[in-house]
Parts: structure tokens; sequence; C-alpha cells
């Protein structure tokens, strides 16, 4: 399977994520990052693209959709979707759960900016964000593989 990954520089377990999955595009400057990383799903076509953050909460969990916000009333794209719906593995027999709420911070900013792309794009690919703690991070390659 041709994952794409990605996560934050402010994320504590680059490492480990890598040892999962090889190379992890590490968004450092947001806007330029982003821009190099839609150039690279272009080039790549993956089969799956993972974004991932850190959970700030008891358990892992997986954004079902992401929102046109930024800090809650900021517009990611100015004439774009108020809401598209994200890619979420079966998650039967894991800890992870679907997040019930979603964020409008950097995470959401580039979640929305992705799935815009791909929507413009044309490109069928699924595309899944998720917030995980460290002792997840060791199952999340599996959950993909087994869909």
């Amino acid at each position: 399977m041709g994952f794409l990954v990605y996560t934050f520089r402010t994320f504590p377990y680059q490492e480990e994520l890598k040892r999962e999955f090889g190379n992890v595009f590490v968004l450092g400057k947001l806007k330029e990052d982003l821009e190099q990383f839609l150039a690279l799903i272009l080039k790549e076509k993956p089969t799956l693209i993972v974004g991932v953050a850190l959970a700030d909460s008891n358990y892992s969990h997986f954004e079902p959709i992401t929102v046109n916000r930024f800090n809650k009333n900021t517009k990611i794209i100015k004439e774009g979707e108020k809401e598209l719906l994200l890619f979420v593995p079966n998650l039967q027999e894991t800890t992870f759960r679907i997040s019930p709420k979603q964020t409008t911070s950097f995470c959401n900013y580039s979640v929305h900016k992705i799935s815009s792309f791909l929507e413009t794009e044309r490109l069928t690919i699924p595309f899944a964000f998720t917030h995980i703690k460290k002792e997840d991070i060791k199952n999340l390659k599996k959950i993909f593989i087994v869909q």
C-alpha cells in the first residue's frame, strides 16, 4: 500500500512514526510546506494519505470531517465547501475512536487544504487524519492494512 504520511514539526513522536511508515513529511512552515506536500501527492499518487497529530485526550481518535474554519471564525478557503468528509477506517477491535467534535486549529487547516486540493484535482485518494497517543502509533498502519 502506498502510504503518504504527514505530521507537524511539533509532533513529539516523529521517530516512532517513521519506524512504522518510513518517510514522513513534516510540516514546519504550514503554508509553504503544504504546497510542497500537495505537489508530492501529484508526484507519488499514493493509495492513502494519513495526517497525524498528538492526541490531547486520553484516547486516539480519527476526524470524520474537516471544516472550513481556522481559529473558530476565519475561512480557510474563501469560496470553499463548509465541510468535507474524511476517510475513517474500520475501528472495531481497536482502541481508536471517532472524534465527536472538529478542531479549528492548524490540524484542521492542513486537513481542509489537502481535502480541497483532492476535490479540485478530482483525486479519489482516501485521506484520514488522526490525533494519536504514543502507544497507538505501532497499531496505526495495521488499521489501514486490514481494510
